[in-house]
């Protein structure tokens, strides 16, 4: 039973991907690039989930990364909600098995670091009013999952609702949120099974306005269009009929 099968059964449905034409040199360590991309977001961001309907993810390459787009993302002091999940480890011997791709564990090399991701939490409480703390780190995770897929009905209050999270390997296997939307992405192109998880996430059935997952990368092109194909191929292998919107190019 393959992806383009549930899409023709009407369980889930078809994915529209879409690239960024922005330089056409991709440098991840640019501070220009990264705020384009942030502007991007925050601009598009109505366009993509239907007025903020839905809800979306921003997929990013590592944790310094993360704290470098929240910090962007906060100094444009945009309309939006914005959380961040990952996971935060105080020494190597940490794991953390419910991370999803991987381990993703990020072990702070520092206390400014540590500073840096409890200054994330810090803006997230004062969101919504929560008290968490760095040493707490899954509890904060397990508020963000829920608030962000609305599982309870406090959450589907507008002004208790996140509208776009940050993460890095966090969110990308295994959550189930159908009022999610979009996967932003400025990432590397992950293995086949992994990219095909990803983009799972935003295709669950919601209401007739959710009409595709979206996906917007802000890589390469040609990197990702060579990963999709070949994921495409291994995952949606025989018969006619593709998981990608016609209009893809």
């Amino acid at each position: 039973y393959l992806i383009k099968d549930a899409i023709a059964d009407e369980n889930v449905l078809g994915f529209l991907v879409e690239y960024y034409h922005g330089n056409e040199i991709v440098d991840n360590d640019n501070q220009s690039r990264m705020e384009e991309i942030a502007k991007f977001i925050i601009n598009n961001f109505n366009k993509s989930t239907f007025d903020g309907e839905f809800d979306a993810l921003f997929a990013v390459q590592s944790v310094p990364m993360l704290i470098r787009y929240c910090k962007i993302f906060k100094s444009l002091k945009p309309s939006i909600r914005i959380g961040a999940v990952f996971t935060y480890g105080a020494n190597s011997s940490q794991d953390d098995d419910q991370t999803g791709m991987g381990t993703g564990q990020y072990v702070s090399e520092s206390v400014g670091e540590a500073d840096e991701l409890q200054a994330i939490m810090d803006d997230y409480n004062e969101m919504f009013g929560t008290t968490y703390k760095i040493e707490g780190i899954n509890a904060y995770n397990s508020n963000l999952n829920d608030r962000l897929a609305r599982k309870e009905k406090r959450y589907l209050e507008r002004s208790q609702q996140l509208d776009l999270v940050i993460v890095v390997d966090r969110l990308l296997t295994g959550f189930d949120a159908p009022c999610l939307s979009t996967l932003f992405m400025d990432r590397q192109p992950m293995s086949p099974q992994d990219l095909i998880q990803a983009f799972s996430r935003t295709n669950r059935l919601f209401d007739p306005n959710k009409q595709y997952g979206q996906v917007v990368t802000f890589q390469s092109p040609g990197d990702f269009k060579n990963a999709i194909n070949y994921a495409l191929k291994l995952y949606s292998r025989g018969g006619d009929g593709s998981p990608i919107a016609e209009d893809w190019d």
